[in-house]
């Protein structure tokens, strides 16, 4: 009965429809389970099976995923999803992850279901791998309608959070923003704090960091809010709104333990109350660390009762970070006669960082001003110093930019407005140690309209600061001339906004070069060469400085590749393009050398150009350890090498060595009577390449998986785990 099941399976779609790399996996498990299991097979068996060899599931994960898949037929419909899958960028392990989750998405139909959820979504901003972490963080998405329920979700979320970037930012990091029902719980929340009177920013705010306020149930909120105004804080007060997500954390029983606790250290019920009225933030602190910090602002800063009560935001400041420090450099300064009197605690605590810095360096220099002359720029060095801790060196310096400026109210206004678009100490910083004249901008008619138009273009928040330290350039240069259609062009040749986005964060050159004296003619030149935009996209995506460089250099590039066989038709063509650009003539010369020396003739160095030109970017010493190693060792003949230069790109130590030891190891067992060749060994990807080759031998060869495992990260190969037959058998 088992052999005249496995002639129907064979003669059945299932196996027809795999595709190849799942076919050698699907054999050898089918084969292993009919010798080891004469019982006749359940109904989901053949899924079990698919499921095993396609995404490598446990066999329990398998026969739990199989059970809603059971109604399968044929494995047409999957193998479909997973092309389309595919397509949009998902790789192995996010198929897995995805159908681990919902096995159900295997059945769906690619053209009426799958296909307009995914341009949905796209027309709403999500493409590339923000698409794909959105699926699956939300793979309800796939089971809703998406005109019906997801789409509106996604447009409430992006009115309330205002931007694409931040919306998808939480759409990753919270899995469950978009499980809430929009009448019943969103929508009615939402009215519900604009009746209260909560202007939207405020809201927008309080979202930002506890989405979980808008998500609750509204009768709930209306419960919170009645407790907030019980508790003596008006609806318009500007600490309503955090009340409400506060007490939406702390359950009563919490609340009522945190007022005995205070109760405890001598505080009263009112000064409990009027402490939540004044910053009811203060109970997230745990009660451990309110007990230190009292301790401390008591016993040791002298800090009365009644002036912790009417300020408990000290509460809220790090013991150790700030609380702790300033005290003793306030004490410090008073013993050294530099600050008479008693300090305000409150004052003191509150400064920002670079205000107290500013003020305590000031306070150093008062005994020695009447000693000295200052120089005229000496007020600006110490603005350096105290303000963005500049060494004494990189102060000199930087003022000698600065000696015009006769107060530093326009310093502090580019400060602050740097500060309002979310950049850091440490960032401003480092903006101004490139270029001090910064300070000088004038922030209404020179930084915030770049800021404006920036944040136009699609950059808010982490993006648009990185841009800005990524390319400074941006703003000495004139927006509208200059800034503006660099960014489009980027935007249109890398063919989405995250794409440019990233590269332009992570590479400092993309805007100093001329758009209309080189990159616009170059698009231009490859173009005419018959080049297509996607083609030129991916190139552009990997190596942007292939369109940055001068025209004449790119013609030249051109008449060199021709000269070395590959035609313009060729998808080679433009890779081979920027190969050359990377490898100079003297150095493909010295590669050539190299190639010769170990058995190459200067055709099969043309032939393995033509057939791969990225192999002229390894190194000549790599190159000549791998064709050692591939021809001395695992019996490849240079000949043949030429004729498979992709060989010559894969790394040495991580999987050049370990799969030829592996496949070794396997024949002297005898585990492997089919023939591979190298390149198939070698191409193999990884998971496949375990399936096929090391699982399916884990009984027979149980150190085989670890020792390779080890090996592929880049372990040493020295002690490899064999055992003396077994590496005699290699030789």
């Amino acid at each position: 009965m088992m052999a005249s099941l496995l002639k129907k399976l064979c003669r059945s779609k299932i196996f027809y429809s795999c595709s190849q790399n799942h076919i050698f996996g699907c054999s050898f498990c089918f084969s292993t389970s009919i010798t080891q299991n004469e019982t006749t097979p359940k109904p989901q068996s053949i899924v079990v099976e698919y499921l095993l060899s396609t995404f490598g599931f446990s066999p329990e994960k398998a026969v739990w995923a199989s059970k809603n898949l059971n109604h399968l037929k044929s494995f047409e419909k999957p193998e479909s999803v997973l092309n389309f899958l595919k397509g949009y960028g998902f790789d192995d392990t996010q198929i897995k992850k995805l159908v681990s989750l919902y096995p159900q998405s295997l059945c769906c139909d690619v053209e009426r279901t799958l296909k307009p959820k995914f341009e949905g979504l796209e027309g709403l901003g999500f493409t590339g791998p923000e698409l794909a972490h959105l699926i699956l963080s939300n793979h309800m998405v796939l089971r809703s309608s998406f005109e019906r329920n997801v789409r509106p979700k996604i447009e409430f979320w992006r009115g309330i959070l205002g931007s694409v970037e931040l919306m998808s930012k939480f759409f990753r990091a919270k899995q469950w923003l978009l499980n809430f029902s929009l009448e019943l719980r969103l929508i009615p929340n939402l009215a519900l704090l604009r009746k209260f009177g909560i202007p939207d920013d405020r809201i927008t705010m309080i979202v930002q960091r506890h989405p979980r306020l808008i998500l609750q149930k509204p009768e709930d909120l209306k419960a919170l809010a009645k407790r907030v105004e019980g508790m003596g804080i008006p609806h318009d007060s500007a600490m309503f709104v955090w009340a409400l997500s506060i007490l939406q954390r702390i359950s009563k029983a919490r609340f009522h333990a945190k007022l005995e606790f205070m109760k405890s250290l001598g505080w009263s019920e009112a000064d409990f109350l009027s402490a939540f009225r004044k910053n009811p933030i203060f109970l997230t602190v745990s009660e451990l660390m309110m007990k230190k910090k009292i301790d401390f602002l008591v016993n040791e800063a002298g800090c009365k009762q009644p002036e912790l009560v009417h300020n408990p935001q000290f509460l809220m400041f790090s013991l150790d970070k700030r609380l702790v420090p300033r005290h003793h450099v306030m004490q410090v300064l008073k013993s050294k006669g530099l600050h008479s009197g008693n300090y305000s605690l409150g004052r003191e605590m509150s400064f920002e960082v670079r205000v107290f810095q500013f003020a305590i360096s000031i306070l150093s220099c008062i005994s020695t001003l009447s000693k000295t002359t200052l120089k005229p720029q000496s007020i600006v060095e110490e603005y350096l110093l105290s303000t963005l801790g500049f060494s004494p060196e990189k102060a000199t310096w930087a003022s000698e930019q600065l000696n015009h400026l006769k107060s530093l109210e326009n310093p502090e206004s580019v400060l602050n407005c740097l500060k309002s678009y979310g950049f850091e100490d440490t960032q401003i910083k480092k903006l101004v140690s490139w270029y001090p004249r910064w300070l000088c901008f004038d922030v209404e008619t020179t930084l915030k309209p770049k800021f404006e138009g920036l944040q136009g273009l699609g950059f808010s928040g982490p993006e648009l600061i990185q841009l800005i330290l990524t390319n400074p350039v941006i703003l000495r240069s004139s927006f509208d001339r200059s800034v503006r259609p660099k960014i489009e062009f980027w935007r249109e040749i890398l063919g989405s906004f995250e794409l440019m986005s990233k590269s332009l964060r992570t590479k400092q050159c993309l805007l100093d070069f001329s758009l209309n004296q080189r990159m616009l003619p170059n698009l231009a030149f490859l173009r005419e060469f018959g080049i297509p935009d996607e083609r030129i996209s991916l190139i552009v995506q990997r190596h942007p400085r292939f369109i940055s460089q001068k025209p004449e250099g790119m013609k030249e590039l051109a008449e060199r590749v021709e000269g070395m066989g590959i035609p313009r038709g060729s998808k080679m063509f433009v890779w081979a393009l920027n190969t050359l650009r990377m490898v100079t003539k003297d150095k493909l010369d010295g590669k050539l050398g190299v190639m010769k020396s170990l058995g190459w003739s200067e055709a099969d160095f043309l032939s393995a150009f033509q057939k791969s030109p990225i192999f002229l970017t390894v190194s000549e010493t790599m190159l000549k350890k791998k064709v050692d190693f591939l021809v001395n060792e695992a019996g490849c003949k240079p000949s043949e090498l030429a004729q498979k230069p992709i060989l010559l790109m894969f790394s040495l130590d991580k999987r050049l060595i370990p799969r030829y030891h592996v496949m070794q190891v396997l024949k002297s067992k005898s585990l492997n009577n089919v023939k591979y060749s190298l390149v198939s060994i070698m191409s193999y990807s990884e998971k496949m390449f375990v399936k096929n080759f090391l699982l399916c031998h884990k009984k027979e060869a149980p150190e085989l998986l670890d020792w390779y495992i080890a090996s592929s990260k880049g372990g040493a190969h020295s002690n490899t785990g064999l055992k003396p037959a077994e590496k005699q058998t290699r030789k």
